[in-house]
């Protein structure tokens, strides 16, 4: 639940806390641009197992794994791009943050949303479905729910009927209209709460497993950077001459 979802990521936090301390050591150990490497192959390992955790305790190990990998990202990409081009100042750390926050607003987010929406819709059913808009049409008006809202998941059930099909999008609203404004305890908002749980976990689940694959990009990218560094010797900082 939402709980166990602040805890986790209360946990996170604390563990790339305690991670950073000693990064030093870690960098020494493998080098900033052989960090970036490990780092993505974690981060990437976790993120998928996280897709298929059945339980609290494989969420928190996964949950592990995926931290620690995270956990020298976004500091050694500063560090190595400081270090790489000095010239660029406090102009290449903005615009490396600023593509960093883009990224993941403008691409990952919406993606992970997109994914979580189509496999989730995949796990309702027709008949499930039906019947719950049907009740819901009920209790809607029994309850006064809002006309329009009454008249919107009205208008979803009859598209299901005419077409025996789930309209994507509409479908989810629908349910989410019953369950927030039927009565709690009525079975069509009992129903719906349930069938979109069902969806919510098996989306977010498959929107984990999606994005995961994009390490590989990272995996390939940072990989370069480390063989050109160990066929030249090692990692150096470039330095600034004149």
């Amino acid at each position: 639940g939402a709980g166990a979802g602040i805890l986790v990521l209360a946990y996170g936090n604390g563990l790339m806390a305690v991670l950073r301390y000693f990064a030093g050591h870690a960098i020494e150990r493998f080098s900033p641009t052989g960090m970036l490497v490990i780092s993505a192959v974690l981060a990437g390992i976790g993120l998928l197992a996280l897709s298929f955790a059945t339980n609290v305790i494989m969420v928190v190990v996964c949950a592990t794994v995926f931290y620690v990998g995270v956990c020298y990202f976004w500091p050694t990409m500063l560090g190595v791009a400081a270090e790489r081009v000095p010239r660029g100042g406090a102009l290449a750390m903005a615009l490396l943050g600023g593509w960093g926050m883009a990224a993941v607003g403008l691409i990952t987010t919406p993606l992970m949303g997109n994914v979580a929406d189509h496999y989730g819709h995949k796990t309702f059913e027709v008949a499930v479905v039906q019947n719950t808009l049907d009740q819901g049409v009920d209790a809607l008006r029994n309850a006064d729910a809002p006309q329009d809202i009454t008249q919107k998941v009205d208008q979803t059930l009859a598209t299901v009927a005419a077409t025996n099909t789930l309209p994507m999008g509409d479908t989810a609203d629908a349910l989410r209209d019953i369950a927030k404004y039927a009565p709690q305890e009525a079975p069509a908002a009992v129903q719906a709460t349930t069938e979109l749980k069902k969806a919510d976990d098996f989306g977010g689940k498959m929107s984990f497993r999606w994005v995961s694959s994009l390490s590989i990009i990272l995996i390939v990218v940072f990989g370069a950077l480390y063989l050109k560094d160990k066929a030249a010797g090692g990692y150096k900082a470039e330095q600034i001459s004149g």
